[in-house]
């Protein structure tokens, strides 16, 4: 099953636009998959309010999402530079108020 893939208007402003072409690539294959959290770039979120949320890892590059499996969905919520651990703190709390706004 493919699922449908929605991305949050305000992810692509927190790219620097060189690095479009390669998050867009990444985010159709997650969709693609029969099960995305499989994915060997995937990881689940550690400390966020939603359980189904992961991490997408494109290169020095993460993209936060969540994926609501009845409804057949993947929202890709925040994407950031990751420097150190510390970077995803504000992207949680991104990724959280944004889901929210899914609700």
């Amino acid at each position: 099953m493919a699922f449908q893939g929605i991305v949050h208007d305000a992810l692509w402003k927190e790219l620097d636009r060189g690095a479009h072409d390669e998050v867009r690539a990444a985010m159709k294959t997650i969709v693609a998959l029969d099960d995305p959290a499989q994915s060997s770039n995937v990881k689940l979120l550690e400390n966020c309010a939603f359980r189904k949320s992961y991490r997408l890892r494109v290169g020095r590059l993460r993209v936060l999402f969540i994926i609501f499996p009845d409804e057949g969905v993947v929202v890709f919520t925040t994407a950031f530079e990751k420097k150190r651990e510390s970077d995803y703190i504000g992207a949680i709390e991104r990724h959280e108020r944004r889901v929210r706004s899914y609700e």
